[in-house]
């Protein structure tokens, strides 16, 4: 009984517990045995849900990055933005990594994630390139390949794309990239096996 309100505490939401102890039922919270918790298909975080999508990382909900193997072609198209993590393990040493935007402008953005000294940091970022976007040599941006330091440690590349971002040029799209595994003793080593320059 809490005041005038018969509650049961094993199972209201809004009494659970204990009177006045509300689950957040908008996030996917419900009272069992006096304890709130998460809709089976939701993890818990820090006292709440994460979306079905997501997944607890130190207390956050974070998207559930799909993990891609380093050196695999990952290639796609359509107008959903798509974010994917390359995990490079704990090895130490320089990695090829390429695009292609093919024909329509896409975006593609590299960043190391989850590094020690980096903890985020940009790569390399495509800018909106199609295949008509050309630099001041007239070489096509829509392509290309460079090589990055990879200095061990958990976490690896987080690769980002946001395709048709062009509101000119939009149409069925069709991108690819790859993370090679680092490999490498030198930068030098890297460019000459990959063909990847500055």
């Amino acid at each position: 009984m809490f005041g005038e309100v018969c509650a049961d505490l094993s199972s209201d939401a809004a009494h659970c517990g204990s009177c006045a102890n509300r689950c957040i039922t908008a996030e996917g919270q419900y009272c069992r045995n006096g304890q709130c918790v998460c809709l089976q298909n939701r993890p818990t975080c820090g006292g709440h849900c994460c979306l079905s999508t997501e997944v607890c990382d130190g207390n956050v909900c974070k998207p559930n990055t799909p993990i891609a193997p380093c050196g695999a072609l990952q290639q796609q198209g359509g107008p959903n933005p798509d974010t994917r993590q390359v995990n490079l393990g704990t090895m130490t040493g320089w990695y090829p990594y390429n695009w292609n935007t093919q024909n329509i402008p896409d975006q593609i953005i590299f960043r190391e994630q989850s590094n020690v000294l980096h903890g985020g940091a940009l790569i390399w970022d495509t800018g909106c390139v199609g295949m008509y976007d050309v630099d001041s040599n007239g070489v096509p941006r829509n392509k290309g390949s460079k090589c990055g330091f990879w200095a061990g440690g958990s976490g690896g590349v987080e690769v980002e794309v946001n395709p048709n971002c062009n509101p000119y040029q939009v149409g069925p799209t069709v991108w690819s990239w790859t993370v090679g595994c680092p490999v490498y003793p030198s930068k030098q080593a890297c460019e000459a096996a990959t063909d990847a320059g500055p």
